[in-house]
């Protein structure tokens, strides 16, 4: 019993890793944006 749900863990994980790796590149993506948004808005406060 202990084995067989260790490969269903296993098969979780894997399910888990794959979907991350395929929605990383968007996450990046979005906090690259927000990370030039932030700086834009702070050099428009810092420069008023």
């Amino acid at each position: 019993a202990m084995s067989g749900n260790k490969i269903a863990d296993d098969t979780v994980n894997e399910a888990l890793l794959e979907r991350l790796k395929t929605s990383l590149p968007k996450i990046l993506e979005n906090a690259e944006v927000i990370r030039t948004t932030l700086a834009k808005i702070h050099a428009r406060v810092t420069s008023s």
